[in-house]
């Protein structure tokens, strides 16, 4: 008995030093699933966030591209320049001012000052985002560093899915200002967390305009960036007014749209784990499958929407192949920008954040002029060009890369 117990004690033992190690990934994970889920939270709380401030719910939506071109335009310049801090440093410098900002939010008594505050997260933001999965990577255990990767990119596909209907559900039983609260006090328990756990590590001081040149000529990661940009607008563009879509469409009461984008969300997770099983022996293949997939998807919205059977098939499918299309170009991006790839990120998710902004204020223009049941025609479109870019990229000779 007292040997059973021995070893009993030891496998715990070993259980709590393996998620020790671990631990500072996954809190970077989840500071991210939250920053992602307060970039996208006004599209979720967009009737309600509409009558607070007495505005259109097409010119709230002004929300997402403000912030997500905000981040654009700040990434490159405010990453180079914090490129010597010690990360350990900087990241607390984040998630504090983060914790701020959302409790700012969360008192906002106008909507240009909603908007004020959300420029002050999108400057978090914008740094936040260039650095997490580069930090990740080596804080992990050192023979896992893919592993690293893998959380990283799952929890982000997650977040921009699944974050946001949680907040729509808690909105519409509680009130859009609890959200923002909820928010940033996660973010401050992070922040806790990771000032124990975080080890220190330094910035990087290579010369950045070379690097930076480097990267611009790498032909495979101007492909995976032109591919972002056009997925994520065509994706944007639709989901954006997603909730007008199916409350017009199905005629679908707040609650059912809310669970409806709670499937979305799944099936992004769901999406992560298929392609992961894939992408590393046939990754070309992985993602001209998941472009068609979410190009079919947004096609097909309108007819698959307008009755519960069919929106449920829509937002697992749409999930799934977007959960998929994300992981791949996260873990591109970190291959083929190896040589700096807080740089390389940094790019990456400036362009990303110009594909959400501007297919947000597609969205807005299709909406207006058009209706709402065009968005996802306008979507699909952009989304058809990718797949198109991603077909011609698959005929060139691969390039040789290593994984991170």
């Amino acid at each position: 008995m007292c040997y059973n117990g021995l070893i009993l004690r030891q496998g715990f033992i070993q259980v709590l030093i393996y998620l020790r190690g671990w631990l500072p990934v996954f809190c970077l994970s989840l500071a991210g699933f939250i920053f992602v889920t307060t970039e996208l939270m006004p599209i979720g709380i967009l009737p309600e966030l509409a009558r607070e401030f007495n505005q259109t719910e097409a010119f709230t939506g002004l929300l997402v591209t403000v912030y997500a071109w905000s981040v654009a335009l700040l990434s490159l310049p405010l990453t180079m320049l914090t490129a010597g801090l010690n990360r350990r440093t900087l990241m607390l410098i984040l998630l504090g001012a983060f914790t701020i900002s959302q409790g700012l939010a969360a008192v906002a008594a106008s909507f240009p000052l909603l908007m004020a505050v959300r420029l002050l997260t999108a400057l978090c933001h914008s740094i936040f985002w260039s650095i997490t999965p580069p930090l990740a990577v080596r804080v992990a255990p050192s023979d896992q560093p893919t592993q690293a990767l893998i959380i990283i990119a799952a929890v982000t596909s997650l977040a921009s899915i699944l974050g946001m209907p949680l907040g729509s559900l808690i909105s519409h039983s509680l009130g859009w200002r609890l959200v923002f609260l909820l928010i940033g006090l996660l973010a401050l328990l992070i922040a806790v967390i990771l000032f124990k756990f975080l080890p220190s590590t330094p910035g990087d001081d290579q010369p950045k305009g070379r690097v930076l040149r480097g990267l611009l000529s790498n032909q495979p990661l101007l492909i995976i960036y032109a591919l972002t940009a056009l997925t994520v607008s065509g994706h944007f563009t639709a989901f954006t007014y997603m909730r007008p879509l199916l409350a017009h469409n199905g005629g679908f009461q707040p609650s059912t749209v809310a669970a409806l984008l709670l499937t979305l969300g799944c099936a992004g997770v769901l999406g992560n784990l298929i392609v992961n099983k894939f992408f590393f022996t046939r990754p070309r293949l992985s993602l001209v499958a998941a472009l068609i997939i979410l190009a079919l998807a947004l096609a097909l919205a309108n007819p698959a929407s307008s009755f519960l059977a069919g929106a449920f098939g829509l937002c697992l499918v749409w999930g799934a192949s977007l959960g998929a299309v994300c992981l791949v170009f996260q873990t591109n991006v970190l291959q083929k920008a190896a040589e700096s790839q807080d740089v390389g990120n940094s790019i990456y998710s400036a362009i990303f954040n110009v594909g959400i902004g501007g297919g947000a204020l597609m969205g807005n223009q299709v909406f207006n002029h058009l209706g709402v049941m065009a968005v996802t025609r306008a979507g699909a479109a952009l989304v058809v060009a990718a797949v198109i870019l991603a077909l011609i990229a698959a005929q060139t000779k691969p390039a040789r890369s290593q994984r991170p």
